[in-house]
């Protein structure tokens, strides 16, 4: 019961709380851009670490979810401050 409670910490709960701190720390134009990288790291580790090889259209999924967020991050407006 312990192993699980400290794998479920590491796996989830750790990093979500690093983004949350990562994101109080930065632009959120950055910390798009970093995020927007997340799936191909995975693919990347999921290649050198377990030999999984990825499909053409798989690949192709990747990139489509890194440059849709990497587009978001980078033509996101500053918010508007209301007066007062």
């Amino acid at each position: 019961m312990a192993g699980a409670a400290v794998v479920g910490l590491f796996s989830s709960a750790l990093p979500f709380w690093l983004e949350m701190m990562a994101l109080t720390r930065m632009p959120a134009r950055v910390y798009g851009t970093l995020t927007s990288l997340e799936p191909a790291l995975g693919a990347l580790t999921g290649f050198l670490f377990l030999h999984e090889s990825l499909s053409a259209l798989q690949c192709a999924g990747i990139a489509a979810v890194i440059a849709a967020a990497f587009g978001t991050a980078v033509t996101a407006r500053a918010p508007v401050l209301s007066p007062g």
